[in-house]
């Protein structure tokens, strides 16, 4: 079995530019997607470190964002489902969600990215 380890930067990212904003750490788990009405629907989860007045405002902004349908938050916990448009990123996404990747450890968005 091989590991990647990688680090990247995803212009546009709904989670990226807040942890930076608000100076929070998310360890985040992209759980999986469905297309539905022309988007893609992704469905995450993830914790939050960082200072809790903090994580509140990242929270309440994230709230705030069109692109967001659902966001469910408890305590640092929290699921969100948010949409994207399909285009240019089905080929992308297929590649990042295949069954035949595991996932070993979250991805970190850090403020310090």
């Amino acid at each position: 079995m091989w590991a990647l380890k990688f680090k990247a930067r995803e212009p546009g990212n709904l989670f990226e530019e807040r942890t930076k904003k608000f100076k929070v750490t998310l360890y985040f788990y992209s759980q999986n997607y469905y297309e539905e009405k022309g988007k893609l629907h992704f469905i995450a989860s993830g914790i939050l470190g960082g200072e809790e007045k903090d994580k509140k405002i990242f929270l309440k902004d994230l709230r705030k964002d069109k692109k967001v349908t659902f966001l469910e938050s408890h305590k640092d916990f929290l699921i969100c489902i948010y949409a994207e448009s399909i285009k240019g990123k089905r080929a992308a996404v297929q590649v990042a969600y295949n069954p035949r990747l595991i996932f070993l450890k979250p991805a970190i968005i850090d403020k310090e990215i």
